[in-house]
């Protein structure tokens, strides 16, 4: 009976062993491949988000954080905001 408990217990540990050789290690991806491709210098005047692994590369938000609208006008499918009258033909209204 401990005979076959212990082809039970070494088979399972070489089965386990097998199963943790399999998994694959990958590299991160680099800042440039998730999209941090600015230096400092070129976000002057804006918002930044530096890359985790290299500060030296940002990634520069270059719109408009806010959309402001004067009361009565819409805002359409092009983010910014018409009266009815001005409105150009192919927007849409956004609701």
């Amino acid at each position: 009976m401990t005979k076959y408990l212990f082809y039970i217990a070494f088979f399972s540990l070489l089965w386990a062993n097998q199963a943790y050789a399999a998994i694959d290690c990958a590299l991160p991806p680099s800042c440039e491949e998730l999209g941090y491709t600015d230096t400092p210098t070129d976000c002057s005047g804006s918002d930044m988000v530096r890359c985790p692994f290299d500060t030296e590369a940002v990634f520069c938000r270059r719109y408009k954080s806010g959309i402001h609208c004067s009361v009565g006008s819409t805002l359409y499918s092009d983010l910014q905001c018409y009266d009815e009258a001005d409105a150009p033909a192919p927007k849409t209204p956004l609701a």
